[in-house]
């Protein structure tokens, strides 16, 4: 008898347990508000004191904190309310690309030191990439391609060395790729295209991962980079877009896995020009594009 009780009350325990109302958490509803004034639209429904998981595009962990926010896709104009964002130091993911966003790149995201994906794409951010951002240790995903970012490639993002994917594409970057960037432990999509790059192509991956995944990715096509084209690119299954550069020289046979054992090919109209083997697929353009 005593043991039925027993389940008797768990089971109770576990219905009360399961329908209790997780507010966002009482330090981080200044922050939120904040948010809902810039983005009204967007925002319609976060009700104060309502269960988190009914706020479209946030989630939160069992003690109510702001884990994840995504605005991404909602049309939203004006600019970033940072200083709010900010200080939801509990997010783990930060989603709001394709906007209309017209702001520079927010120097205050360096302490989100928890964050894991950042995704500011397609809007239309200014500025330079902040040196803070080094300080985003956890960081897998770093995505800021289609905007107007310009400056340089910061060489401390080197210090990311959990990065998975990094997209800098369609922006207005200049100078040199930093070899130590580009020699990230577990990089397997780089994407620097359609920039103002220039100097020696960046080669010299470490990542095991990016040697041997089918999403592998290397494109650093439409740069002004320059000099030998003859470089130790490892990209397994992967896809590498050189076109067009300012390279010269042959490519020699590639570094890759067994069973994509070669990559040939030869500069031709400032575009390499491959054939592949194994799987292997690199892009191919024409001599005038």
């Amino acid at each position: 008898m005593a043991a039925v009780l027993v389940m008797a009350a768990c089971g109770m325990m576990a219905l009360q347990a399961g329908s209790v109302i997780i507010p966002v958490h009482s330090t981080q509803t200044t922050a939120m508000q904040s948010i809902a004034t810039t983005w009204p639209s967007a925002t319609v429904s976060w009700v104060a004191g309502e269960n988190c998981s009914t706020w479209g595009g946030v989630v939160c962990d069992d003690d109510g904190y702001v884990t994840q926010l995504d605005l991404s896709g909602l049309d939203l104009e004006g600019t970033i309310p940072s200083d709010a964002i900010s200080t939801l130091v509990t997010l783990q993911e930060l989603k709001l690309h394709d906007n209309s966003i017209e702001d520079d790149l927010p120097v205050k995201f360096s302490a989100l030191t928890a964050l894991s994906f950042l995704s500011l794409g397609r809007n239309d951010i200014a500025g330079f990439i902040p040196p803070g951002y080094s300080a985003l240790s956890k960081l897998n995903y770093l995505l800021l391609s289609d905007n107007r970012i310009t400056d340089q490639v910061p060489s401390d993002l080197s210090t990311l060395t959990d990065l998975e994917a990094l997209d800098l594409s369609k922006n207005r970057l200049s100078g040199s790729i930093p070899a130590e960037v580009v020699a990230l432990p577990n990089l397997i999509y780089f994407d620097i295209s359609n920039n103002e790059l220039s100097g020696p192509a960046p080669t010299g991956f470490a990542s095991t991962s990016f040697q041997a995944t089918a999403e592998a990715t290397y494109n650093i096509e439409r740069n002004y980079f320059n000099g030998s084209a003859n470089a130790n690119i490892t990209a397994g299954n992967g896809t590498i877009s050189f076109c067009p550069n300012k390279l010269q020289g042959g490519f020699a046979q590639a570094a890759l896995l067994p069973y994509s054992p070669s990559l040939y090919g030869s500069v031709r109209g400032n575009c390499m020009v491959t054939s592949t083997k194994g799987g292997m697929h690199v892009r191919q353009a024409a001599e005038d594009e």
